[in-house]
C-alpha cells in the first residue's frame, strides 16, 4: 500500500491556455503546500500526450529524489506510456520499482504498467481512493486553466500594444465613449 500517491492531469480547450497540475496525497490527507501548476511551455495546440509528457518531466526534475511511492496519471493507456517514458527520460532505467498506474473514466479503470487493466467501478476503498485522488488533480488542473482564461478575459487587447499602459487605454476609452454621446 502505498503511502504517498503523486497525481497528473492536464487542462486545455482546443490548446488555449494548456496547463498541467500535480497534486500530494500521503498519509490519508492531501498535501496541498506540494501541489504544482504548470504552463505549458512546449507545446503549441492540442496534444494531450505531449502535454502530459511535459509536465512529468518537468515535475519530476524539481521533486529530484523525493519520489511518491505511486504516481497516478489521469488519463488512459496512452497517457500512461507518455508518463512512462517521460519518467525514463528523467530517471533513466531507475524506473522498475517505481509504481506508476493511469486512471481513465467512463467506465472508471485502472491501466498498470505491466499491460493489465483493472475495473475501478467498485465501492471498494482502493477503487475510492485512486477515483478521489484522480478528481483532485483534475479540479485543481481545470481551476488554474480557468484563472488563466479570466485573466485574458479581463486583459484589454489596448494594452498588448507596445507604449499603450493602464492609463493611455483609460484616456482612450473615456475619448470613446465621448465621440459615441
Amino acid at each position: 500500500t502505498p503511502e504517498s500517491i503523486g497525481a497528473f492531469d492536464v487542462s486545455t480547450i482546443f490548446g488555449s491556455h494548456s496547463v498541467g497540475a500535480f497534486v500530494w496525497w500521503e498519509e490519508g490527507e492531501f498535501r496541498k503546500e506540494l501541489y504544482r501548476h504548470l504552463k505549458i511551455r512546449d507545446v503549441r495546440g492540442i496534444d494531450d500526450y505531449s502535454m502530459m509528457r511535459e509536465i512529468v518531466k518537468r515535475t519530476l526534475r524539481n521533486l529530484g529524489s523525493n519520489l511518491p511511492d505511486l504516481i497516478l496519471i489521469d488519463g488512459g493507456k496512452g497517457h500512461l506510456d507518455v508518463a512512462l517514458g517521460a519518467i525514463s527520460d528523467v530517471m533513466g532505467e531507475d524506473i522498475e520499482g517505481l509504481d506508476v498506474v493511469a486512471v481513465a473514466k467512463g467506465p472508471d479503470r485502472a491501466f498498470l504498467k505491466n499491460g493489465k487493466t483493472v475495473s475501478l467501478d467498485d465501492s471498494g476503498p482502493d477503487a475510492l481512493l485512486l477515483r478521489r485522488i484522480r478528481d483532485e488533480v483534475h479540479r485543481f488542473a481545470i481551476g488554474f486553466h480557468k484563472k488563466l482564461r479570466g485573466k485574458e478575459f479581463l486583459e484589454s487587447r489596448l494594452e498588448k500594444i507596445e507604449g499603450v499602459g493602464k492609463k493611455r487605454r483609460l484616456e482612450i476609452g473615456r475619448a470613446s465613449c465621448r465621440e459615441r454621446v
